[in-house]
């Protein structure tokens, strides 16, 4: 007797808060949404109910159609394209409007007339062309010959044109602009190359310098007229007209008549109880057919987890791994010497994950600071791909690296959070920013001997890890993970990447053949024969070495076409001597002699590390001994007895090793 009762007990605690709670429905605003496309004002879709003529959640000339969960676009008065992502003031379309091989887009693709025009983050694969044009050697993925709906024999471009380093940039005869129509349609690259048909790759890097390619031909979009946006929205005036974007800490779409802008925090807090509404309505109707199922299922799942409540992580989130024995198992032993914090906890902590608490975004996750109730400040790590081997994979490198290895130039791992379908990694809160900031800052940046300093601390880790009796292999070696503390001391972080070996020379057979790092820092020997070493580390620190000497980016498509590889570009001119062209400014303007010396010693000793061949290149140990001897090399720094101190440290221990 006592389960119906208590089947009964559930099912009417159930019908009473779905009774007493309010219902949300589609307010003025129009929140709409095609598959999982959020639309976005001045957009909307076919079919919305329009006043007098004008559709409620959106603008004339802004419609959208919705079918089979994709949608689509008409621009100008004749083709229909596929809608690929909408967001603030752009939009990606798939550019292929139809499966047709021989279709002529380039001629018919214009934006005259039309409140679109071309972004120049795009690069063009012109198709079928009779001349020759420009090809760019960018790494792009596997499949990008073709739109993901077609599938020709004659797909392969002829060539490649992006519209931030054309070929007609600099050319008296040809301006990019104007080869364009403004920004406007595609036709003279018809024309002049006698090409049939394009598609498109927008291309971008983020805060690491890693280069995300998408599909499809991005746009940037506008409303005409005067300013319409809400309040805590700025205008931006565009091509006669305007778009609208909320300012730092709000989110929406900016407009007036749209969403507006509402404090970050609060839209979360909106779109959860909207989403629960909705999740309740749905509850609430299928409690009428399946009342009893509900209940019996609710009851066995309390049971289930009050049985597990009293693991640090459930056995679900162990199962990442794969349902074997032996994963669970060494993931908990992994997680028996850190502190275990809740995802409710670390969601409090980063005011639910707010932009505004974001500290930076790579390859494996997204990190946030947070505050947590005991007063520390901390970072939180939030992985993507999560519930998947990806993810799993992140987790047990950075637990295993961080459980193995303890230095006081690598960042410290507090604990984790396993309890939800999003891991969450909490580490040491690094305050100073990293080494590629500091750098990019111009004359507000590092002296330096305080690089010099840094990159010895990173060294001094790297062999560290190196040389541990199962040797550790970073594999992603870059500035940007080289964090600065307020005594301008070195932190290396994110091992996502990182892999454990029985020697130094480990092809690490768990990880993908596919050569993965960040482009810039990439072993080329690496990328060519998927044979991974601890000199891939050595290469990307090189990298790193000719950053502080020149403050340029590893990868700059402002640059000219051979010189967008910095350490391309450092090989060449340190074998023609004229190293000098790319020092820092700042560098150069003190005026030190020690300081330029010092420089053409480290450039010296980063071109062995970027040597092709791995066995020509010094192991991480002799990087760093080279560097300490650089650093203790004038009179400026000899002055000092702490750095005689910690340089005879350093000496000493790479002797007895």
């Amino acid at each position: 007797m006592a389960l119906p009762f208590l089947v009964f007990a559930v099912i009417t605690v159930l019908l009473l808060a779905v009774g007493s709670m309010p219902m949300l429905c589609l307010s003025s605003k129009c929140r709409q949404k095609c598959g999982s496309l959020d639309i976005i004002y001045p957009f909307y879709l076919k079919g919305t109910p329009s006043v007098n003529g004008h559709p409620n959640c959106g603008l004339r000339g802004y419609e959208l159609e919705c079918r089979e969960d994709k949608t689509f676009i008409l621009i100008g008065s004749e083709q229909r394209y596929q809608v690929l992502e909408l967001g603030s003031g752009v939009l990606r379309i798939d550019p292929l409007f139809s499966n047709n091989c021989s279709v002529n887009n380039l001629m018919t693709f214009q934006l005259s007339s039309t409140a679109y025009r071309l972004c120049s983050d795009n690069m063009l694969q012109l198709h079928n062309c009779k001349r020759g044009c420009q090809n760019y050697s960018i790494p792009l993925p596997k499949n990008y010959l073709l739109s993901p709906s077609l599938q020709c024999q004659d797909a392969r471009p002829s060539c490649c044109e992006s519209l931030q380093n054309s070929l007609f940039n600099n050319s008296p005869d040809f301006r990019l602009h104007d080869f364009t129509g403004g920004y406007q349609n595609l036709q003279n690259y018809s024309i002049y190359y006698e090409c049939s048909r394009f598609t498109s790759w927008t291309y971008a890097t983020n805060r690491s310098l890693s280069i995300y390619l998408y599909y499809g031909l991005k746009l940037e979009w506008f409303i005409k007229g005067h300013c319409s946006c809400s309040l805590h929205a700025r205008c931006k005036p565009s091509y006669g007209g305007h778009t609208c974007m909320c300012n730092a800490n709000f989110i929406g779409d900016g407009y007036a008549n749209g969403t507006g802008c509402d404090p970050e925090f609060e839209r979360e807090q909106e779109n959860h109880s909207r989403v629960t509404a909705n999740l309740t309505a749905i509850l609430a109707s299928g409690i009428v057919g399946a009342a009893c199922i509900l209940g019996i299922a609710m009851i066995i799942g309390a049971v289930l987890f009050r049985r597990r409540k009293d693991r640090f992580c459930s056995r679900r989130a162990f199962q990442w791994g794969g349902s074997r024995r032996e994963n669970i198992r060494s993931l908990e032993i992994l997680l028996s010497g850190l502190e275990p914090f809740t995802y409710k906890q670390l969601h409090k902590a980063t005011k639910g994950f707010a932009s505004s608490e974001k500290l930076g975004a790579g390859g494996s996750g997204t990190v946030y600071v947070a505050n947590l109730e005991d007063g520390r400040r901390v970072a939180v790590k939030r992985l993507h791909n999560s519930g998947t081997q990806v993810a799993y994979q992140h987790i047990l490198n950075e637990l295993s690296v961080l459980s193995a290895a303890k230095h006081k130039n690598l960042v410290m791992l507090f604990g984790c959070s396993l309890d939800s379908v999003e891991p969450l990694l909490v580490f040491e809160y690094v305050s100073n920013g990293t080494l590629a900031e500091h750098l990019q800052r111009g004359e507000e940046g590092l002296d330096w001997h305080t690089r010099l300093n840094i990159v010895t601390q990173a060294a001094d880790a790297l062999s560290y890890l190196h040389t541990l009796h199962a040797p550790i292999l970073h594999r992603d070696v870059k500035s940007w993970n080289i964090l600065v503390d307020d005594d301008l001391n070195a932190k290396v972080a994110d091992f996502g990447l990182s892999c454990l070996g029985p020697s130094a020379s480990s092809d690490c057979s768990h990880l993908s053949t596919i050569p993965q790092g960040t482009p810039g820092y990439v072993d080329p020997e690496y990328h060519q024969n998927f044979h991974l070493s601890d000199k891939s580390d050595v290469y990307s620190f090189g990298v790193v070495l000719i950053e502080i000497i020149t403050a340029l980016k590893p990868i700059d498509f402002s640059r000219e076409k051979k010189e967008v590889n910095l350490a391309t570009l450092a090989v060449i001119k340190i074998c023609g001597g004229t190293l000098e062209d790319i020092i820092d400014p700042f560098l150069q303007a003190q005026g030190n002699n020690d300081v330029i010396t010092m420089v053409h010693k480290v450039s010296e000793l980063a071109f062995r590390c970027l040597a092709y061949d791995k066995d020509a290149r010094p192991s991480m140990t002799e990087v760093l001994k080279e560097l300490i001897l650089i650093r203790e090399s004038t009179t400026s720094i000899k002055d000092d007895s702490t750095s005689i101190n910690n340089s005879n440290y350093l000496l000493g221990r790479i002797q007895s090793s």
